[in-house]
């Protein structure tokens, strides 16, 4: 609160209680404020001073307005009496606790003592309805590192109603402890990291952190040049993770992520694919370089709602989330809010509302593309997909890619500030062509959207048509057999992150959709192989060859 808002609090206090002075001089906080301004060299405050007694009708009320002044004189008496020794700013905490005789003070005095130190000394600001203390670096909000303060001042006479009326009577209404939010946060494609302030379009450190920078999150990873080893990161790890085209959006927006202060691009990433394709490493990865005091991991069911964990979003960088509830995004509109420089309100338990305007990145991943019930364009228009196709275990033998259980936390051991300088690298791209590689029109988003949420429905109505072979002048030699249809559907899912449903449930998809079945038919020179055909439905050639151009490409 604001000393401009202060002085309204009072008129309207005043105003409730028939204008009587002693509901001022009764106020735990307001006479040491009243005090403070009424001996101020500032002429503002003494206007503020002013304006308040001037609120009064003073031939209405029992107290004289030289009583009154009398009062608060009284109040300055009493502090100067205090200070005349030395002036309280000047001294250090030690000379601070021994100056004073604690014991029979009351708590709104000895919390007015610590103001007057602490606006000289501790580093305390008031921002958007929250405390914030300086670390060394960066500004952090933890209110149990002002009670740490406090003890350090005031020894065994701390207590929770000193804590109380230093907060409510002083920091949230001082001007000298106020930051405008739009402040708070280093500006500028500039973030904090273990040893400095890292430009990202130059890929240097500029210098140390000051308090006047603002900086509200701090990377825990230590630059050390565009060069700094990733070996492993690049070659073992992302190369056999994910395709060169769905790399480089990747890396842009891992890029993005160092990006802090605003939400300059409207996108979200979803990372798609069946388990154990490399989604886990990477999350761990990232979050390890971005720092798990930095990250949140709540489902878009959490960020929709007004509640008070949504204000960990004024300083975190990216909220990464794996589980998607129900596999359903029915909230869409919170979601266009958080990704679109929206403001929106924030409701903490027991604190008072504000509003912001989300910074933090959001990445999700999911082993299929969740089910939305919206037309909206603008919906569409804010995702980037990526797509982990490849499966990794550790059994030999069994077709799929070799895994390294231990790659993560090698990674992040050896080559966290090599991944860091990967990001640095995708934030660079991203700048110069000031937007994602292979962005799609919303459109093609809501169309690739519909077919990743269940292609094998896709495939169905893209691939297979009725009729027989050869009565459409098909080359395939009699009726299409259960398996070569199976082995085509498993080559096209092979180009999507969803796995191929089982051989029956295919077939069943396909009797719902035609008047299909399937039947034993004898093949070979002698009739005696029997092999299980369809009857009523076949992939036609030119479609086979486009399901083989599929599959090459996504190779």
């Amino acid at each position: 609160m604001s000393d401009v808002d202060l002085v309204e609090e009072m008129h309207d206090t005043l105003e409730a209680n028939d204008e009587d002075p002693m509901t001022l001089l009764d106020h735990r906080e307001w006479p040491y404020i009243l005090a403070e301004w009424y001996d101020s060299d500032e002429f503002e405050d003494k206007k503020k001073y002013q304006k308040v007694v001037n609120y009064i009708n003073w031939r209405l009320v029992d107290m004289r307005r030289d009583d009154f002044d009398d009062q608060i004189e009284s109040v300055v008496a009493e502090i100067q009496d205090d200070e005349d020794s030395q002036s309280i700013h000047e001294m250090s905490s030690s000379e601070f606790f021994r100056e004073f005789t604690w014991n029979d003070m009351p708590d709104r005095q000895i919390a007015y003592f610590c103001h007057l130190w602490c606006k000289e000394n501790a580093q305390i600001v008031f921002s958007n309805g929250r405390i914030f203390v300086y670390d060394g670096d960066i500004w952090v909000n933890e209110p149990k590192r002002v009670a740490k303060i406090l003890q350090g001042l005031l020894r065994a006479h701390y207590g929770k109603h000193v804590k109380e009326e230093f907060l409510d009577g002083y920091v949230s209404v001082n001007d000298a402890y106020q930051v405008d939010w739009n402040e708070m946060g280093i500006g500028g494609p500039r973030c904090v990291v273990e040893n400095g302030i890292l430009n990202l379009v130059e890929g240097e450190i500029e210098r140390e952190t000051r308090p006047d920078d603002y900086a509200l999150i701090r990377f825990p990873v230590r630059w050390e040049g565009m060069d700094a080893e990733r070996d492993r990161w690049s070659n073992e790890f992302l190369d056999r993770s994910v395709n060169d085209g769905d790399l480089q959006k990747l890396q842009e927006f891992a890029g993005y992520c160092l990006h802090t202060h605003n939400y300059p691009y409207k996108k979200a990433l979803m990372m798609l694919g069946d388990g154990n394709n490399g989604k886990g490493v990477f999350e761990d990865v990232i979050t390890a370089a971005i720092g798990p005091d930095n990250v949140m991991n709540y489902g878009l069911r959490d960020l929709s709602g007004a509640n008070f964990g949504l204000q960990r979003l004024q300083n975190t960088a990216v909220n990464i989330n794996s589980d998607i509830e129900g596999n359903e995004i029915t909230r869409t509109s919170a979601f266009k809010k958080l990704t679109g420089r929206d403001r929106f309100k924030v409701e903490p338990k027991y604190e008072t509302p504000f509003e912001i305007e989300n910074a933090a990145k959001l990445m999700f991943a999911a082993n299929r593309i969740p089910d939305v019930d919206t037309d909206d364009l603008a919906f569409y228009s804010r995702w980037i997909f990526v797509e982990f196709p490849h499966r990794f275990t550790t059994r030999d033998d069994d077709g799929y890619f070799d895994a390294d259980p231990h790659i993560a936390e090698t990674i992040i051991e050896d080559e966290l500030s090599g991944v860091l300088a990967w990001m640095v690298e995708g934030y660079q791209e991203l700048c110069e062509q000031d937007h994602f590689t292979g962005e799609m029109e919303p459109e093609e988003v809501r169309t690739e959207w519909s077919h990743l949420s269940d292609p094998t429905v896709t495939f169905i109505r893209n691939f297979v048509t009725d009729g027989h072979p050869g009565e459409e002048g098909d080359p395939l030699e009699g009726r299409m057999t259960v398996s070569t249809l199976y082995q085509l559907y498993q080559r096209y899912m092979a180009t999507t992150p969803v796995s191929p449903v089982s051989k029956q449930k295919l077939a069943r998809s396909i009797t719902n959709r035609f008047e299909a079945e399937t039947v034993s038919e004898r093949r070979g020179p002698d009739n005696d192989d029997v092999a299980r055909v369809w009857d009523g439905v076949f992939i036609p050639h030119n479609k086979r060859e486009e399901i083989r151009e599929l599959r090459t490409e996504s190779l």
